[in-house]
């Protein structure tokens, strides 16, 4: 667990014994961590639910995201604003597998780039994302990230939440 220069440094981690809605991952400084790299293997204990980051719980419509999807043989893309990062999304009994790289630093926009495969089951792979995200809250130290779910109890047993920071 030391600090090596130009390496990821595990901050946190934890598979869930119990369903949960939200886990909160708090007592980082973004200012001195600089950058973070978030792990999350959502399993499905509801019939659908998706997985989000909130920075330091901000709920507000300050998250913005262009993202593009391929499901099947068909390719899709957006852009939006919303109240959360999205991730994931896993029914009962499947898995989403989602990495995000997360620019954390105040004074600037606070960039993450997402990626993730959701409604994997068996061999098969439901969609694929690669979501660019923004938080353009600049000022605010990030001490607090929660990975939450969209239906009550939408983190099954077994997700695995695991969270690096950069050492520079």
């Amino acid at each position: 667990q030391g600090s090596v220069y130009g390496t990821w440094q595990k901050v946190y981690s934890t598979t869930l014994d119990a369903a949960a809605t939200s886990v909160t991952i708090s007592g980082l400084n973004g200012n001195t961590d600089v950058m973070y790299r978030l792990k999350v293997r959502q399993v499905g204990n509801v019939p659908s639910a998706r997985t989000h980051i909130r920075l330091n719980n901000d709920t507000g419509t300050n998250y913005g995201h262009q993202w593009i999807n391929g499901s099947g043989a068909s390719v899709t893309a957006s852009r939006d604003t919303a109240t959360t990062m999205a991730m994931g999304l896993a029914a009962s009994g499947d898995v989403s597998y989602n990495t995000a790289f997360l620019y954390v630093k105040s004074g600037y926009i606070r960039t993450t780039l997402l990626e993730y495969a959701d409604q994997i089951t068996g061999t098969t792979i439901n969609a694929i994302f690669l979501r660019g995200n923004s938080w353009n809250n600049t000022a605010d130290n990030i001490t607090s990230i929660v990975v939450l779910s969209d239906v009550a109890s939408g983190l099954g047993v077994g997700t695995f939440i695991y969270l690096e920071r950069l050492n520079l």
